[in-house]
């Protein structure tokens, strides 16, 4: 497998523009071009956050943006406003399900989660063979509509042991 790094987000800024950042496309490879436009230009949609994970365009007109150091889940819109969807420890990756219901990887809980609209969650899994996981990362839904995540042990909850215990 071929793996094409297309595209790199230089930041660029001015003594006399600190602390505000310009950002430029510059194109890795000639493919980049094939996908835009050279006229593209990078749009802020939103700000004010912390460490980001996990977007996840809404078809409703907005973003969910996961605030790993918030620790919140927002619903980010086109005009900059966001708006507190749940606090939760550690949000990280998120997607939709077949039903197009938000989840997320909630380390923290050490569980993947559905949320809904109203901010409520269904912890969906936490274990795996009567083990609990570690903290799950990324998630994505299979087109079959199994639900594939990454469980690293980069943000255990400080004095919690890996799952297996063999780390």
């Amino acid at each position: 497998m071929k793996i094409i790094s297309l595209l790199t987000l230089v930041a660029v800024a001015s003594a006399a523009e600190k602390p505000l950042r310009q950002f430029e496309l510059v194109a890795n490879t000639a493919e980049f071009w094939n996908l835009f436009d050279r006229s593209t230009e990078l749009t802020k949609f939103a700000g004010g956050f912390g460490f980001t994970e996990g977007p996840v365009w809404d078809p409703n007109g907005f973003l969910y943006v996961s605030d790993e150091e918030q620790n919140k889940i927002y619903r980010a819109y086109s005009d900059g406003h966001k708006e507190t969807l749940v606090e939760l420890g550690d949000p990280d990756g998120s997607a939709f399900d077949r039903q197009n219901r938000l989840l997320d990887c909630a380390s923290v809980l050490r569980a993947i989660i559905r949320l809904e609209p109203d901010g409520r969650y269904t912890i969906l899994a936490d274990r795996f063979e009567g083990n609990r996981f570690n903290s799950p990362n990324d998630v994505v839904v299979g087109p079959d509509g199994a639900i594939y995540f990454t469980d690293p042990t980069l943000d255990l909850p400080k004095g919690e042991s890996t799952a297996c215990g063999c780390w």
